[in-house]
């Protein structure tokens, strides 16, 4: 458990095992991708904007991805 992963040739760091990591962040763009579009087109209500932000963090430990690509970014300055 721990470790790095690269991803689009930036080295990622975290507490958690590095697949896990990538799998986390593809399945929370393609949720995001799939949720933004149902704003979009009218299937889903704005006023559930604050829900999907919570599902976010529930499932996809947004908080977390948030910070280890945050940090990654960092350390490309």
């Amino acid at each position: 458990p721990g470790g790095s992963v690269k991803i689009n040739g930036v080295k990622f760091y975290s507490d958690r095992d590095p697949d896990e990591v990538v799998s986390y962040t593809t399945s929370l763009i393609t949720h995001c991708r799939e949720e933004l579009a149902k704003f979009i087109l009218g299937q889903r209500d704005i006023a559930e904007w604050d829900q999907l932000e919570q599902e976010l963090k529930d499932t996809y430990f947004f908080d977390e991805l948030l910070k280890i690509h945050e940090d990654a970014y960092a350390r490309t300055k």
